[in-house]
């Protein structure tokens, strides 16, 4: 294995670490029962893992590459640098109430749904590692409300109308009028066991701050 690939290899797993949803979404089994951190100890995380790729790819010389080397250490490089210039514009206070999804991820008026669609409930394992994620629902949206009071503090606010269409999704999830419920069974729509009362008190509690200033 050349020191590119090992690089890459590296900083793929640790990629899927901090985005446990995306690792699912790409059939890796992992990380199953957890969330993102995007609170201040998750940042810190996603700033260690895209520098450190960056840093370790400074030292590989792409002219001793073949093609498919360079086009993947390229790959790995332009995504690290993308997600540290997130960070460093403080992308998260945006996302906090980010309605639509994110690149490889989904915002909060999303996430709830995309975890009951794509997760396979089909084992025990599997069950148990579903409610367990279901479980760090609330600690997660605290952590995107503490965001979000920092985007207001600084300045930094997504659109009336981001913020608008995202409480709507959260009062649609947590089934108190707020929209229209997808009936249960409805076409195209897999049942997950535990996806009902638990995940919508999640999304009551881990709200406060996501409102639209009047």
């Amino acid at each position: 294995m050349s020191e590119a690939v090992r690089i890459v290899d590296t900083y793929w797993d640790r990629f899927l670490a901090i985005e446990p949803v995306f690792a699912t979404a790409v059939g890796d089994a992992r990380f199953d029962d957890v969330l993102p951190d995007p609170g201040e100890d998750g940042r810190a995380e996603r700033h260690r893992v895209h520098a450190g790729l960056l840093a370790a790819a400074a030292g590989i010389d792409p002219s001793r590459l073949d093609a498919e080397q360079r086009r993947t250490l390229g790959l790995a490089v332009a995504l690290a640098r993308r997600e540290l210039g997130c960070l460093e514009q403080h992308m998260d206070r945006l996302w906090a109430v980010g309605h639509m999804p994110i690149g490889y991820g989904y915002g909060p008026g999303l996430l709830l749904g995309v975890v009951a669609f794509q997760q396979s409930g089909d084992t025990a394992v599997r069950r148990a590692a579903y409610l367990r994620r279901l479980a760090a629902f609330p600690a997660y949206l605290e952590a995107l409300a503490g965001n979000a009071r920092e985007g207001l503090a600084s300045g930094v606010v997504a659109p009336r109308a981001v913020v608008a269409r995202t409480d709507r999704a959260g009062r649609t999830v947590a089934g108190d009028g707020g929209g229209r419920q997808p009936r249960a069974g409805a076409a195209g729509q897999r049942q997950r066991p535990g996806s009902g009362a638990r995940g919508r008190g999640a999304w009551r509690e881990g709200l406060p701050g996501l409102r639209p200033v009047p």
